[in-house]
């Protein structure tokens, strides 16, 4: 890890110099220091995979994505049709964000449940199809599995195609070789660290801090007796 105090490695004997009731935080941890920081009484806090760290996430995403897509096509997205392909946190998020910028928005899921939530919030919806897919100026895609395949762009014939997921991403294999596809297609992994670096940040920080306060009002063993 890199520090203020220069490049630290985490060893066991490390975190045995950390002593019990330390913390290690980091977005993803190796399974083997999980192991070390228990048999040293260490807390451990993935925060990447935490609902808290993903929800405040959103934010960032959302506004980097329609940065990102403002001008793409020499238009505004106002009154503009434009689709998101999933219905979860990022792209319920961005949905309304884009509906406040007076842009017609599209929904695609494959869930009923996600399909009926959108359709609740007064956006049209549509099963996770091109078949159903009307005409639209933009695609962003929320979905990490390779679905946007040629007939999307067929379908739509997108001016842009914007994919925000994580990998492997949302692009069907053999695509990245389709010119006519790769000129409208952009991968945009990192969308906060981008667009908004001290709030990301505060996001992490801000995980922590409700991650810890939860912990700390937990009832011991003893108080719950």
């Amino acid at each position: 890890m890199r520090t203020v105090d220069g490049t630290v490695t985490l060893t066991p004997d490390f975190m045995a110099h950390m002593g019990p009731g330390g913390l290690v935080a980091a977005g993803l941890i190796a399974p083997r220091v999980s192991q070390w920081a228990g048999t040293c009484g260490i807390t451990t806090v993935e925060y990447r995979n935490q609902p808290t760290f993903m929800w405040l996430n959103t934010v960032p995403t959302a506004e980097g994505a329609i940065r990102s897509a403002i001008g793409r096509s020499g238009l505004t997205l106002y009154h503009r049709p434009l689709g998101i392909l999933g219905f979860g946190r990022v792209g319920s998020v961005l949905a309304l964000r884009l509906q406040s910028y007076g842009a017609f928005v599209e929904i695609f899921d494959r869930s009923v449940e996600k399909r009926a939530m959108a359709s609740a919030m007064g956006f049209p919806v549509h099963p996770l199809d091109p078949a159903w897919c009307p005409p639209l100026d933009g695609i962003f895609n929320t979905i990490p599995v390779p679905i946007i395949n040629r007939d999307w762009a067929d379908a739509t014939d997108p001016a842009w195609i914007i994919d925000l997921a994580s990998k492997p991403g949302g692009l069907a294999a053999g695509l990245e070789r389709d010119q006519r596809i790769m000129a409208r297609y952009e991968s945009y992994l990192g969308v906060p660290g981008d667009v908004a670096p001290r709030r990301a940040a505060e996001i992490i920080w801000e995980t922590l801090a409700f991650i810890l306060q939860d912990s700390a009002a937990m009832p011991t063993h003893q108080e719950r007796r």
